[in-house]
């Protein structure tokens, strides 16, 4: 009965270093985790990608895109077409319907070279517009500012 009584105490005792040990080993853990799958992984196979929207070969703006990006829009097609539209209507409206991987080099207006890790916008290759209207972004914005202000005095 002695032999177990000294059991008992010695390891409640030492329980709360016991746990704190576990725990410092769990969290070690999943640091040493997040690190190397930041450092190591998202760096090594996303990190790097660049964008560059481009006017024949006048360079408009070339972006770094961020590793977490990169991944989420290199491997979703509806992801890479919301993104690269969105890049581009900084300087001017894109007139292609669907800016997927698979139509990237079909048309010109979108190269993807994953060997530099590139993909480059050229304005010049912008196919006409179906509609045919002379609207320019300018004439829209007055026209919002008119029915603003007609908001406006209605109030």
């Amino acid at each position: 009965m002695n032999f177990i009584q000294d059991l008992y105490e010695m390891t409640s005792k030492n329980i709360g270093y016991d746990i704190a040990y576990d725990v410092f080993k769990i969290v070690l853990g999943f640091v040493i985790a997040k690190v190397g799958y930041e450092l190591i992984y998202m760096k090594r196979w996303w990190g790097g990608w660049k964008i560059k929207v481009q006017d024949g070969t006048t360079n408009l703006v070339t972006r770094n895109i961020s590793p977490a990006v990169a991944k989420r829009v290199m491997s979703d097609g509806s992801d890479f077409s919301v993104f690269v539209k969105g890049v581009a209507s900084t300087f001017f409206w894109v007139n292609h319907s669907d800016m997927s991987l698979e139509q990237a080099n079909k048309t010109g207006l979108l190269q993807v070279d994953s060997d530099n890790k590139l993909i480059i916008i050229d304005k010049a290759h912008n196919p006409a517009s179906p509609q045919k209207t002379n609207i320019t972004n300018e004439q829209v914005m007055e026209k919002l500012l008119e029915l603003e202000a007609k908001l406006n005095t209605e109030k």
